[in-house]
């Protein structure tokens, strides 16, 4: 990034980059890989940083990628004993990013948490400080007992770590392994690809641990035989020269886009559009589908406008503006729509569908401005929609899900003593009412004494919905939670600080508990 030419050429992927993001409804972000940096990371990260920014606009691009509402930047290496950069550059650098207003995500050695010959120390408070956490894993586990061991030993404490922290969590999954070719008389197909199994495997298991969001390694990583784009499918198509791993290296006869189809099929199962399951849930037998029209169904989410809260029964509107990003017009004649989703063609908001409000030309915005009412029955309620071309697909990117409440979310609960804590609880931690079970179960036990307030915040804090729901909200967004559903009110300067330090410690479920055991708590709500 220092010198002029070879600038120049990364600037003109980086517009490449951009330009096929806005034209094919994809997003994209800035990684920093300082492996083998040796200039002054600090000065050259910023300096490049600001270049892109100033010179490039390229956050100006509705297709960059956002976390949480801000721009990411992505932070590869701090920590791996043979990668530059100390405790005080890395600090440096979140600062730096802090003042720009970014998102920032860390790539970390494996044992990131725990420590040991893999990690520099003193680097656990810095990994802390980032948004994200992608621990680097590739190679780590050969079969699916090693996954199974991967799981229990590491990613599960990972993933309470994470969430206890207000920390998003990126584990990263790859098809198999092998740089015979990089390293001369190391092991052949080291990691063999079992014909998708050993990728499909980790796509399982860390769903199913709790995880929501993968990064899957490489898409074009040749060296290290983890590409997953297309690849030579037969041996006997190879090169011949030198020795290289074909899709049939396992004895199964796969299509050269094997691998992006499963991880497409991944991206289906991480949003429920399919549901979870350990077996490959596509034959390499299948024909291939038939490419899309050049640009046909392509859109990309550019904004919405939802209240936060409507009362029941009552009529509200909503404006959600999406983009033609393919290249072939929207018409109502053609049976393009928008359609609820979440779960999809539901009724919630009295709508299944929106008209469009004319004609959309490729590249232009059409913004659906939504009639609706508002459920009869209080609760909170998902917001979500996209597009679709009536009996032909589903199409193009989803809105961000949002969380609507239906009526006074703050109104005092009935019931029980234990009842009122665990409904309370509900609100404040899950941003829901509580579930007739849930309600059930936690309230008997907390009045017989097997459960303690704190273990039921606990439960709540670490569970999967919570993951799934929850984990993408910041710390002030989760201390603001609590003290609107917990205690019924906006929090106090001091206490919001306090609960936000909670949170980025660790300590968000205790500062639930120690909220329903207050005074406060008792005073308003359980005279």
């Amino acid at each position: 990034m220092n010198n002029g030419a070879h600038r120049d050429q990364k600037d003109a992927v980086t517009r490449h980059v951009r330009r096929g993001a806005e034209d094919y409804g994809r997003v994209f972000a800035v990684m920093y890989d300082i492996s083998g940096d040796s200039s002054p990371l600090f000065d050259t990260i910023t300096r490049d940083w600001r270049h892109l920014v100033d010179d490039l606009g390229i956050t100006q691009s509705d297709r960059y990628l956002k976390h949480r509402g801000k721009p990411l930047v992505v932070i590869w290496g701090f920590g791996f004993p043979d990668r530059p950069g100390s405790v005080e550059d890395a600090n440096r650098i979140i600062d730096f990013f802090r003042a720009e207003g970014i998102s920032l995500m860390a790539g970390v050695p494996a044992d990131w948490r725990r420590g040991g010959e893999g990690v520099k120390p003193g680097f656990l408070p810095v990994f802390e400080r980032f948004e994200v956490i992608s621990p680097w894993s590739v190679g780590a586990y050969h079969n699916d007992a090693d996954i199974d061991f991967h799981v229990s030993a590491r990613l599960s404490g990972d993933l309470s770590h994470t969430r206890q922290r207000g920390i998003d969590y990126m584990p990263v999954v790859f098809p198999g392994f092998s740089w015979s070719n990089l390293f001369r008389g190391s092991q052949f197909n080291m990691i063999p690809r079992r014909g998708g199994r050993h990728l499909w495997k980790q796509l399982y298991e860390f769903q199913k641990a709790g995880c929501t969001m993968f990064y899957g390694a490489m898409f074009d990583e040749v060296d290290e035989g983890t590409a997953l784009f297309k690849v030579v499918a037969r041996s006997s198509d190879l090169p011949a020269q030198g020795r290289f791993v074909a899709l049939d290296a396992d004895g199964q006869q796969l299509p050269s886009d094997w691998y992006l189809r499963l991880i497409g099929e991944g991206r289906r199962m991480l949003r429920r559009e399919i549901s979870l399951t350990p077996n490959i849930p596509i034959s390499p037998s299948q024909p291939e589908p038939p490419p899309p029209a050049p640009g046909a169904q392509q859109a990309a989410f550019v904004n919405q406008e939802v209240p936060s809260q409507v009362d029941p029964g009552k009529a509200f509107v909503a404006r959600v503006t999406m983009r033609n990003s393919g290249g072939v017009a929207w018409t109502a004649a053609e049976g393009y729509r928008l359609g609820s989703q979440e779960p999809q063609d539901n009724q919630s908001w009295g709508l299944g569908r929106a008209e469009l409000p004319g004609s959309v030309a490729a590249g232009q915005n059409a913004t659906f401005v939504l009639s609706l009412v508002a459920p009869s029955a209080p609760g909170r309620y998902a917001f979500a929609w996209r597009m679709l071309q009536e009996q032909v697909a589903w199409f193009g990117q989803s809105t961000p899900t949002v969380w609507v409440d239906d009526g006074a979310p703050n109104a005092p609960a009935t019931g029980t003593p234990q009842e009122i804590k665990v409904k309370h609880g509900y609100r404040g931690i899950l941003g829901r009412e509580a579930d007739a079970g849930g309600l059930q179960n936690y309230s008997s036990q907390l009045a017989s004494g097997s459960l303690t307030v704190g273990d039921f915040c606990k439960a709540l804090w670490t569970s999967g919905e919570f993951a799934l729901n929850r984990s993408q909200l910041t710390p002030e967004q989760l201390a603001a939670e609590l003290y609107t559903g917990i205690l019924g009110r906006a929090a106090d300067p001091g206490g919001f600080t306090a609960t936000v330090d909670a949170i980025r410690d660790g300590r968000g479920a205790e500062r639930a508990a120690e909220m329903i055991e207050s005074p406060e708590f008792a005073g308003r709500f359980l005279q």
